[in-house]
């Protein structure tokens, strides 16, 4: 719940909706369920972490960071960027490294990927994608495909240190039927079309019978 800077609940037995976490006010405060505080949360993912444990990882953007939630007890913890100044919503930028070292910037959408162990980030307004392994007890987040050297980057199609991206945000890793990563589709906001990134890194365009081909109506 962007808007409420909340994290809900939504039950389909019961069919009802609840709080889950955040007590509303705008902030990145990582504690109980209603002592958190969230800034504008919008991608979400789950998937095992501490010794197996399942958590809930979220994109929460205005804090340009990836957050967690024990799914046990709804315990807030963090991942990657941001700071431990729980109303600093300024602490943003594009670096790699592990915890509060690592920055995003306005960070929209985070997937798990259970072939590859990684959770992918969308680092939307750096124009990147960027990965945390979470089988390796480092979880450092590293830049893999993008540049926020570009500022309003157009399709570029190619290997990882050629391609581009614009403003991604949605996420979905594509398996094949022995449980292996085929790729990562893209929603490449920013250049309205979709991306599909190979696990070599080498990004294409998706082509949808019926939408222009946006590498033919871009100019520049």
């Amino acid at each position: 719940m962007a808007g409420t800077h909340q994290m809900w609940k939504l039950d389909l037995e019961k069919n009802t909706c609840i709080n889950y976490s955040g007590d509303g006010e705008e902030g990145n405060c990582n504690d109980e369920p209603d002592r958190s505080t969230w800034a504008q949360p919008s991608g979400i993912a789950v998937a095992p972490y501490t010794d197996g444990k399942r958590a809930y990882f979220i994109a929460d953007s205005e804090s340009s960071a990836i957050r967690g939630i024990w799914a046990k007890d709804a315990g807030a913890f963090p991942l990657v960027g941001a700071n431990a100044n729980s109303r600093d919503l300024f602490d943003f930028g594009d670096e790699d490294g592990k915890g509060y070292q690592a920055k995003l910037q306005h960070c929209l959408g985070v997937h798990y990927c259970d072939a590859t162990k990684q959770l992918y980030i969308a680092d939307t307004y750096n124009h990147k994608i960027k990965t945390v392994d979470l089988s390796n007890s480092n979880r450092d987040c590293v830049s893999w495909i993008g540049t926020s050297k570009e500022k309003n980057p157009h399709v570029r199609d190619g290997d990882k240190k050629s391609a581009l991206l614009n403003e991604p945000n949605g996420l979905w890793a594509k398996t094949n039927n022995d449980g292996n990563l085929v790729g990562l589709y893209i929603a490449d906001t920013g250049n309205d079309c979709i991306r599909f990134a190979k696990p070599d890194g080498s990004v294409e365009t998706v082509e949808l019978h019926g939408i222009p081909d946006v590498r033919e109506t871009q100019s520049g």
